[in-house]
């Protein structure tokens, strides 16, 4: 049986870098970015750092040269989530848009996107495609960087939105400051004339943090609280520990829905399907009735740690640009100076993937009656471990 996760959180102590994926030697006069909220797999290293230190491992020993770096064990994660002032940020799910005022500074109202019952016909064959619910907002863009609380990501699930909807923009969280550095020689730790880089630090605003849950392991392997080196160049985060309440999980889905046969499929975190934007393996490209390109299947999910499958038919989707992983394995470049596998290239640097982004949409139906339980807060994809593939089901 899994055992109760706990909820961990990170705020920052000093700045943070989390770079871009972009190789080093590419970065011609263009600054590295910094990525944030971070990727999953920094803050599953955190997590793992925190919890060899707290049962005292010897990361020069043997055995850490040889285990698989990558491996989780007993380990599943959840998240990493926004979090501010202890409540927990939900991403806006991509079909909702917005209309600015003139000036472009701020939403002044939302339009949703809707699916056509009708296919049309397109470069992509015969297909169904989302379109306005309402026709006059066709000025209306995607809402990009903005973050939701429980109570109205619940509203967006249902489709509600009341009188108003409150969001939490990218610059009420945290802010990016640039960077210069400079190379230095490994071997005798001298600047390098002529390379200078520029880079970005993200400063989180007070209040505003990095939380998952990790799940798992029993209450005495968790440590209380304490401090970890954090992303890029080793900066420190504060940890701390708290129990899981039932209002830090997935908000429930709603509950006087129409067609309970048509689910809306929300992502909470980014989604890895191997470069594709859906299963491919599992959901297969077929028609329907109408002619129409629709794939059908049955995907597999994590839920609370153990695996099961919904039967669906996924009619369209709303998606955002893919999200670009890579990262730096440690464990690769420590044996590469050791003179083990000189073949690797690059050293240490870990397969570009390109991830599902949070917030992303799946128009689907299903006949299972019991889809909604199977699916909603569990994990689809590959990673779940690493808590990628989160999902909450709306309607539609």
């Amino acid at each position: 049986m899994t055992k109760p996760a706990k909820l961990w959180r990170f705020d920052a102590l000093d700045t943070w870098f989390f770079r871009e994926p972009r190789p080093a030697d590419s970065a011609g006069g263009r600054e590295f970015e910094c990525i944030f909220p971070p990727p999953a797999r920094t803050v599953a290293g955190a997590v793992r750092t925190l919890l060899g230190e707290h049962a005292g491992a010897d990361w020069r020993s043997s055995d850490w040269k040889t285990n698989n770096r990558d491996v989780l064990g007993r380990l599943e994660l959840r998240g990493p989530y926004l979090a501010l002032n202890g409540e927990r940020l939900y991403p806006v799910p991509r079909l909702w848009l917005a209309q600015r005022s003139h000036d472009g500074s701020r939403m002044e109202s939302l339009a949703r996107l809707v699916l056509d019952d009708e296919p049309v016909e397109t470069d992509l064959g015969r297909v169904y495609l989302p379109g306005l619910e309402t026709p006059e907002a066709r000025d209306a863009k995607p809402i990009e960087r903005v973050w939701v609380r429980r109570e109205q990501f619940e509203r967006l699930l249902a489709g509600k939105l009341g009188d108003s909807l409150e969001m939490v923009t990218a610059d009420e969280l945290f802010a990016f400051e640039s960077r210069v550095g400079i190379e230095r020689s490994h071997g005798t730790h001298a600047a390098v004339e002529e390379m200078l880089y520029a880079f970005g630090h993200v400063r989180p605003r007070p209040g505003t943090g990095i939380e998952v849950e990790v799940g798992g392991l029993n209450d005495d392997e968790h440590p209380k609280n304490g401090t970890v080196r954090f992303g890029a160049e080793g900066r420190l985060a504060a940890m701390s520990l708290r129990e899981c309440s039932a209002k830090v999980h997935s908000p429930p889905p709603p509950v006087d829905a129409g067609d309970q046969r048509r689910l809306l499929i929300v992502f909470l975190t980014h989604a890895d399907f191997g470069g594709h934007w859906m299963p491919a393996k599992t959901l297969l490209e077929g028609t329907d009735e109408k002619g129409a390109r629709v794939w059908r299947g049955a995907i597999g999910v994590r839920v609370n740690g153990e695996p099961n499958s919904v039967k669906l038919t996924l009619r369209s989707a709303v998606i955002g640009k893919p999200v670009r992983e890579g990262g730096w394995n440690m464990g690769a470049a420590k044996e590469k100076d050791d003179g083990k596998d000189k073949d690797k290239d690059p050293i240490g640097s870990r397969k570009l993937m390109s991830l599902v982004p949070a917030g992303s949409c799946w128009f689907c139906e299903t006949d299972d009656p019991d889809a909604v339980r199977k699916l909603h807060g569990a994990k689809i994809g590959f990673g779940h471990e690493l808590g990628r593939g989160e999902i909450a089901v709306g309607y539609w």
